[in-house]
């Protein structure tokens, strides 16, 4: 066997790259094009999407970068139209996009990848084979608000901002106008969320300042009516007369999520073996990594962190880690979860709504708007029905076709009667569910480990760190997220500080469904884990066949307040051990 290696230098187009391609082959047989990027000042978006769009099929391409810091900006990115569910829609600028791409490795070398403007920076779309690693991801611009209260009564409040980090204005309407990059967000198109960066404590709610355009119904929590000004250390709300009012104690600090689903860091949507290794993010407007519809993914040392020294509280806008419909195995091993405005993890299928029955056919809609055009299943998936008011179950149909409408909307031809359909029935993918697991990570100061799909799960050897809780639960009132739990092992897990507010348990496990519904979780076990609760409560548990508690240690109370088990069978409660202190240092 001989081993031949080609040093190509070339140029695409008019750019020249300062890259090498080395094809390296055995006989007549090409097995690896090597494209190195090298370290340059200025825009790196045209040479990397240059080096995207000319990748050689039929072999394995390696796109490796000098070490170094690059910048990259909406300049020579591929405007596209990005589809992926909860992210709003829309033409976005994609950094990196891989459509239909297989055998592909991106390399940053330990190189830092600075974001100057508001774009999509890896979209991959049906690949396979495609592994990304030793890179980090941070824009040059914070995607939320932060400020420090400074005054608060029944009158409103006011708020110190700092104009180094976080860009906010406001006009002489009582609008406030926050600005990300080119993008600029007012009051008077929508109300802002506001938050608190302590979990659990107020506010949790929509903020108008000014007159605005949407009215408040459908918001999926409460709000506050204000006028705004500015003042020298930042901005005043004062309430309006109709207005509920919160007072706030002094130096807490509140922050304003105005962008929270603009874009993904890295979106894998339809794809196949898909590696994220030794990649750590600073900031998102959004998710972090959103999984859709894909199988076999595999994050390694994975972080999703503030950056050390920067004055903010939040990393990600929204979910740390978002899991759609995927299948196969996931996994997430070694990795950190922090700071995350919304949900650490989300895994989930997606409940949708039928508004049309034919014989052989339904037509369904999402829940939401976002949920629009996600094709959640394919032929050969089985569906399951429900009743879209008592939320029992009334069949299942295997998909013989399905088609995404202009409208949003699905058609879904099925393999049986539909006469048991009635518009309003909720529908379920059973068949793209994942074996997930979760080992040796540590998540802290996030709200939730959200989990609610029917695959295995393992969630083992992790350290849980002021995060609110494990939440097993569907979300049908307003997410339609769906799933009962089919197998689950919690296991050698340690919560530390956790619920992070003053209640809560740091598991929780239960169902939104109506009480009359006859869809359970089944077969959860939790082992041999430590519990340090300050709050003196750890498991609440409903609606469960086949609950083992086992090998735990409970620290900050007796088991009558740390374990709440209500409505669930075969229950099996062994050698736990339980202490009235705890050495909590919330």
């Amino acid at each position: 066997m001989k081993t031949t290696n080609v040093i190509l230098c070339f140029a695409v187009s008019f750019l020249v790259l300062t890259s090498c391609t080395n094809l390296t082959s055995i006989g007549d047989k090409t097995m690896v094009n090597t494209i190195t990027i090298s370290h340059e000042d200025g825009n790196t978006t045209p040479r990397l999407a240059a080096v995207c769009a000319n990748l050689k099929a039929g072999q394995e391409n390696w796109i490796v970068f000098e070490k170094g810091i690059y910048h990259f900006r909406k300049d020579g990115s591929l405007e596209r139209e990005v589809n992926a569910v909860n992210v709003l829609p829309g033409m976005k600028h994609v950094i990196v996009n891989l459509e239909d791409a297989q055998n592909v490795v991106i390399d940053g070398n330990g190189s830092e990848f600075i974001f100057d403007d508001i774009v999509f920076p890896f979209s991959l779309i049906r690949c396979r084979h495609v592994t990304l690693r030793n890179f980090t991801i941070d824009f040059s611009f914070s995607r939320y608000c932060q400020g420090e209260v400074v005054q608060s009564d029944e009158s409103g409040f006011e708020l110190s901002i700092d104009p180094a980090v976080f860009r906010v204005d406001v006009d002489e309407k009582g609008h406030v106008i926050f600005h990300s990059s080119d993008l600029s967000v007012s009051t008077e198109e929508r109300p802002i969320l506001i938050g608190n960066v302590i979990f659990g404590r107020a506010p949790w709610d929509y903020v108008y300042a000014g007159d605005s355009r949407r009215a408040p119904e459908g918001l999926p929590t409460s709000h506050v009516l204000t006028h705004a000004v500015k003042t020298e250390k930042g901005i005043r709300f004062t309430y309006l007369k109709d207005s509920r009012r919160l007072v706030f104690p002094l130096g807490d600090q509140l922050l304003f999520c105005y962008e929270p689903r603009q874009n993904v860091n890295i979106l894998a949507s339809h794809c196949e073996d898909i590696h994220i290794e030794n990649v750590t993010m600073y900031r998102g407007g959004g998710m972090g990594i959103v999984l859709a519809r894909s199988s076999n993914v595999y994050l390694d040392n994975v972080s999703i962190q503030v950056r050390p020294g920067r004055n903010e509280s939040r990393s990600t806008t929204a979910d740390g880690v978002y899991m759609v419909q995927c299948s196969g195995t996931v996994s997430i091993r070694n990795s950190l979860i922090s700071s995350t405005l919304d949900d650490a993890l989300n895994i989930h299928g997606i409940y949708f709504k039928v508004s049309g029955v034919s014989s052989r056919a339904l037509t369904l809609e999402g829940g939401l708007p976002e949920h629009g055009g996600f094709q959640f299943a394919e032929a050969g998936d089985r569906i399951e029905i429900s009743d879209g008011q008592t939320h029992r179950r009334k069949g299942m149909f295997t998909v013989t076709a399905i088609k995404v409408l202009p409208d949003g909307r699905l058609t879904c031809s099925v393999d049986g009667d539909c006469s048991i359909v009635a518009a309003g029935d909720i529908v379920e993918n059973q068949s793209r569910v994942p074996t997930f697991i979760f080992e040796n990570n540590r998540v802290a100061h996030c709200p939730h480990l959200r989990i609610s799909d029917n695959g295995r799960h393992l969630i083992r050897n992790n350290v849980f760190d002021g995060i609110q809780c494990i939440l097993v639960q569907d979300l049908l009132a307003y997410w339609y997220e769906s799933g009962a739990v089919a197998d689950m092992l919690i296991e050698q897990n340690t919560f530390m500080d956790s619920p992070r507010s003053r209640y809560g348990y740091p598991i929780e496990i239960g169902s939104t469904r109506q009480g009359s519904s006859d869809v359970r979780h089944h077969n959860i076990r939790i082992l041999n884990n430590q519990f340090s609760c300050p709050n003196g409560q750890a498991i609440n548990a409903s609606a469960i066949e086949g609950l083992e508690i086992r090998g735990n240690r409970f620290d900050g109370g007796p088991q009558d307040s740390m374990l709440h088990i209500d409505a669930c069978t075969n229950v099996t409660l062994q050698d736990n051990t339980f202490s009235a202190t705890t050495n909590s240092s919330k």
